[in-house]
């Protein structure tokens, strides 16, 4: 697989696929599944094109947050690909992916100039029912069908998949992940995404507190341009490097009860800490923290002690849900 910036560095005749992309949701994973077994099929190179920064950003809002950070986001794909993975999604591995810069005047060109642009170099471009496109989304599939006959050129639309595995059947949408994560459905989001949500980081230098309670934590500083859900106790998982997950317990908030004057932060507390050792031991370690299920909200306490007493609490809840 090759990153590349600019749309004429792309093979002639690729199929190509284009999107937000923003979770690779279990929607986004069946689009790429179809352009991975197309190529293989057709023996053509594959694209997925995808907008940097996020088109919301520039067109409805400027302070919308993605679900994952574009790190976070290169990590999901190669852990989807990865032989030796253990997840149960598809194989969506694609030749190239065609990073799009995303400004005003991007913003501004037609859905014809687009589609035009688009097909210089794919033979066949994959979308999702209802795909919009082009300056304020006037683009349509039936747009893009109609310059890619006047080219020789073919336009696979693939039906949008509902969540037969949650309650709702709703269709499977970053609208719906992003709604479930604000409702701390934390079980939802991982129906639609097809795998947890998770924050990724590097262990950070706290004011220690947690060990003087008994309960040493992992410290992350999420950036202020991702989307995290409530402030509050969860049920995690949590990946140091390469290793197999531990169960864990995560604070996201401020932490009201030790004065941390408003900085947000992602708090994590492993059970059968790896080793006898100490989160000190793992500064400048990346991680992943998978949230699994929410607690409680996060609260004030009057004292340290009073602190202590909850998160003991919290931990005896996890570990009896979890059969620990």
């Amino acid at each position: 697989m090759k990153i590349i910036w600019n749309i004429q560095e792309l093979p002639k005749n690729c199929i190509l696929t284009l999107g937000k992309f923003e979770s690779l949701h279990r929607g986004h994973n069946a689009l790429l599944w179809k352009v991975n077994h197309l190529g293989i099929k057709e023996k053509m190179p594959t694209v997925i094109m995808v907008f940097e920064p996020h088109p919301s950003t520039i067109t409805t809002d400027k302070h919308y947050k993605p679900i994952f950070t574009r790190s976070e986001w290169n990590h999901l794909y190669n852990w989807i690909n990865a032989p030796s993975s253990s997840n149960h999604l598809n194989n969506i591995a694609v030749d190239y992916i065609l990073v799009q810069e995303f400004d005003r005047e991007f913003a501004k060109m037609s859905p014809t100039e687009f589609a035009e642009m688009l097909f210089t170099k794919a033979g066949i471009i994959v979308v999702g029912e209802g795909y919009r496109f082009g300056h304020e989304r006037e683009g349509t599939v039936e747009l893009l069908q109609e310059v890619a006959e006047k080219r020789n050129c073919k336009v696979i639309v693939e039906r949008k998949i509902r969540n037969s595995l949650g309650n709702t059947n709703e269709i499977v949408s970053t609208t719906n992940v992003r709604k479930a994560l604000a409702a701390n459905d934390m079980q939802q989001t991982w129906n639609l995404l097809g795998f947890p949500y998770f924050i990724m980081g590097i262990v950070t230098r706290g004011k220690q507190l947690g060990r003087e309670i008994g309960f040493p934590t992992l410290n992350l500083y999420p950036p202020s341009q991702k989307l995290l859900p409530s402030n509050g106790v969860y049920l995690t998982q949590t990946t140091i490097a390469d290793d197999a997950p531990y169960d864990s317990i995560t604070n996201i908030g401020v932490r009201p009860s030790l004065g941390n004057e408003g900085v947000l932060s992602v708090e994590t507390f492993i059970f059968n800490f790896p080793n006898n050792k100490y989160p000190t031991d793992l500064y400048g370690t990346s991680i992943k923290v998978e949230f699994i299920d929410f607690i409680r909200p996060e609260r004030q306490f009057n004292s340290l002690k009073d602190l202590k007493s909850q998160i003991q609490e919290d931990v005896k809840t996890i570990k009896n849900r979890i059969d620990l």
